[in-house]
């Protein structure tokens, strides 16, 4: 990279690492030490993921959520309505966690998108604020938290509401779905 690297993440083996910049460069380096130099994307890298099955996927500050073949072809490039802090994948779903935008009363709530069809299934809406986290939990279920004191349990494959969790007055940090139920931080 020419400029200041501000993400960093590992390939499910633990092996391979994806770095992005500020400058919207994106930078593979597999195990053996070889490199793939992806497409610059048009604004800072926020966010980049592995993917399973070798893609990687990205979001940047222009709000493009690009999605690449493991040699370094762009198979994907998705206008998304807000920046992203967070992608989390399973499957054939990705989520995203926003970046809050300096005006609070724009809260771009988390995307759904479908990673064979390369669009954007929906959005979870129903949060009052931020949204902290959202993760996969059993059964291909995404659960959310927020500043509202509410996690919330989403369809995965269709991003439908299921269940509301009430966790108090004070922000949740993160949530997760237990074999007893709830966990909540």
């Amino acid at each position: 990279h020419h400029a200041p690297v501000n993400v960093v993440a590992f390939a499910g083996t633990g092996r391979d690492i994806v770095s992005g910049a500020v400058d919207g460069s994106l930078l593979v380096t597999r195990d053996n030490g070889g490199q793939v130099i992806l497409p610059k994307s048009p604004g800072g890298i926020d966010a980049a993921e592995f993917l399973v099955d070798g893609r990687v996927v990205s979001a940047d500050a222009q709000r493009r959520l690009r999605i690449y073949d493991p040699g370094g072809t762009i198979l994907a490039d998705l206008e998304i309505p807000g920046r992203v802090m967070s992608l989390r994948s399973e499957g054939t779903r990705l989520v995203t966690v926003s970046i809050p935008p300096r005006l609070t009363t724009n809260m771009v709530p988390p995307l759904l998108v479908d990673l064979e069809r390369y669009r954007v299934i929906g959005q979870l809406e129903g949060h009052i604020g931020r949204v902290f986290s959202a993760r996969w939990v059993g059964g291909h279920q995404i659960i959310t938290a927020g500043s509202d004191g509410t996690a919330r349990l989403w369809d995965g494959a269709t991003g439908q509401f299921r269940q509301l969790y009430r966790g108090g007055s004070r922000p949740l940090a993160d949530a997760t779905v237990t074999s007893d139920g709830l966990a909540i931080a």
